[in-house]
């Protein structure tokens, strides 16, 4: 879906079908309910197309990788094990906020 180029209408329709609803709802947990504009659905089109693991044993500056702690769409440890394996530790640091979620704000369960 990502890299075929389809519009914020497509999202929608395709949101809307039953047999997307799992899809459809990490979706809306990771941006909300709101009906994204052409623009920024371009945008976050490029950044789902987007592979960082290729750059990531390059880094040679100071990296801060946040996350929260109560995010489902990008879980601390799997991430940490992908960071932990191909940035080189001197220049990596990490924090876990305490109840985050996917905005480091305040999961509500």
């Amino acid at each position: 879906m990502y890299d075929s180029g389809v519009s914020a209408g497509d999202l929608l329709q395709w949101a809307a079908r039953p047999d997307n609803s799992s899809a459809a709802e990490l979706i809306r947990r990771m941006y909300g309910n709101e009906i994204f504009d052409a623009p920024l659905w371009d945008h976050l089109v490029k950044l789902a197309a987007f592979d960082p693991l290729p750059a990531m044993g390059s880094i040679d500056v100071p990296l801060l990788a946040v996350f929260g702690s109560q995010d489902t769409v990008t879980p601390v440890r799997p991430s940490l094990t992908v960071l932990t394996a191909h940035v080189s530790p001197d220049h990596l640091k990490t924090a876990v906020i305490a109840g985050g979620n996917h905005r480091i704000q305040r999961a509500h369960t």
